[in-house]
């Protein structure tokens, strides 16, 4: 067996593992969005039912997120993350909220998180997931929550927490470096020199 195959073997047994999880979950719709609930540390679909407020959020106040959700989105999926409140799976379409934070967060928090991944789920759509310059594509992520977020009365300090997450993404890489932030004031002594 080569080398590329035995590197694709595991892939493919996690590709199948979350196809059977999703096949066997709790499934519902919620305006035309497959809502999967593999929530496992919530009692009572709760986390779930979480979910499913941030998507009605969404479904009522953007219509225009909403139809690129319904587009771009196979399944948004309530199950247990590593480190994030949300992520977008490419090789699946799904968009995952880690349950423990929509358990815990304002309904329009969640929405802002669905928001965000919808939009990695559009660029890739249109060509721009392998764009080595992640750091425009978190900003387009960042800045489709702060639009919608806009949309909705007494989110203020969620707004400020978006706009202070563009700010430590400006000044720090994903890895916690500086590289960024040096990059930024070398273009700027070039501007002004």
């Amino acid at each position: 067996m080569t080398d590329v195959y035995a590197m694709c073997i595991p892939e493919i047994v996690k590709a199948g593992a979350r196809w059977l999880a999703v096949r066997i979950a709790e499934k519902r719709q919620v305006h035309g969005v497959t809502l999967v609930d593999l929530a496992r540390e919530t009692p009572d679909g709760q986390a779930a039912e979480g979910a499913a407020k941030a998507l009605e959020l969404i479904h009522q106040h953007d219509p225009a997120v909403w139809r690129r959700l319904v587009r771009d989105v196979r399944y948004v999926v309530v199950t247990k993350t590593f480190g994030t409140a949300g992520e977008y799976w490419v090789d699946s379409g799904w968009v995952l909220l880690n349950e423990a934070v929509v358990m815990r967060q304002m309904t329009e928090f969640i929405a802002m998180v669905v928001v965000h991944e919808a939009t990695h789920a559009r660029l890739w759509r249109m060509g721009f997931g392998r764009c080595p310059d992640r750091e425009r594509i978190e900003t387009a992520c960042v800045e489709a929550e702060i639009r919608f977020a806009r949309r909705l009365p007494g989110t203020a300090n969620l707004i400020a927490g978006a706009r202070a997450k563009l700010t430590r993404y400006w000044e720090t890489d994903l890895r916690g470096n500086a590289r960024k932030a040096e990059r930024r004031e070398r273009k700027g002594a070039k501007k002004r020199s």
